[in-house]
C-alpha cells in the first residue's frame, strides 16, 4: 500500500515507560523536553499511568469545545476547492455528542476524519545519547500521495509550528501533527 503524507490531531503521545527510567527522565522532565523541542503545549494533555507506557491524553475539554471551530477554519484551508471532502464530516459532528467523535472516527467514515492508531507514527527526542520513541494515536484530518523520506524531523516540526501559529486562535492547534502514515 506505501506511506502517506498525513496531516493529523494527536489524541494520545506515549513512551514506553522502561525507556524513560533508562534515560532517568520522570513524566513531567519529558514534557518539558517535547515543550522546547517539539512546540508540544502540556496544557492540552493529561498525564496517565498505564501499565507499560506513560500516555499523554487530549484533554477532552478543550478537544470537544475547540473542534468543530477549528476544523471550520483548518478544512478550507487543506481543502480550498474541494468543499464536499469535508462539510459531510462537519455534519455529522454537529449532530453527535461530543463524547462520540472518536468512536465515530474510529469506524474510519471519511477520508477527512479517521482514527490513525499510531504504528510507526511519532516523533523522536533524543536524551543522554538515546532516542526517546514518541508514538502517537490521531484522528487524521487530511492523507495525500505516496512518500518515501529515510530522514525528517525538523521540517515537518516547522510545519507543525506553522499550522499552530495559522490557528493561534484555538489551542487545540497545538495538537495538529504533520506525519508519515501507512
Amino acid at each position: 500500500m506505501g506511506q502517506f503524507l498525513a496531516i493529523g490531531l494527536v489524541t494520545q503521545i506515549s513512551v514506553d515507560k522502561k525507556k524513560l527510567a533508562r534515560v532517568q527522565l520522570t513524566p513531567e522532565q519529558l514534557q518539558e523536553r517535547m515543550k522546547a523541542q517539539l512546540h508540544y503545549d502540556p496544557a492540552l494533555y493529561l498525564l496517565r499511568d498505564y501499565d507499560d507506557f506513560y500516555g499523554f491524553d487530549l484533554n477532552e475539554d478543550i478537544f470537544y469545545a475547540q473542534l468543530l471551530p477549528l476544523l471550520e477554519q483548518l478544512y478550507p484551508l487543506l481543502y480550498p476547492d474541494t468543499e464536499m471532502l469535508y462539510q459531510d464530516v462537519l455534519q455529522e459532528l454537529s449532530g453527535l455528542p461530543p463524547s462520540e467523535w472518536i468512536a465515530w472516527a474510529k469506524t474510519k467514515p471519511d477520508e477527512s476524519f479517521q482514527f490513525d492508531g499510531g504504528g510507526g507514527m511519532g516523533e523522536y527526542i533524543q536524551e543522554k545519547y538515546t532516542d526517546l520513541y514518541l508514538d502517537y494515536e490521531s484522528i487524521m484530518l487530511s492523507m495525500e500521495g505516496k512518500i518515501a523520506m529515510e530522514v525528517y524531523g525538523r521540517q515537518f516540526r516547522f510545519v507543525n509550528y506553522t499550522m499552530m501559529q495559522t490557528l493561534k486562535q484555538f489551542p487545540l492547534a497545538g495538537a495538529l501533527r504533520m506525519y508519515i502514515t501507512g
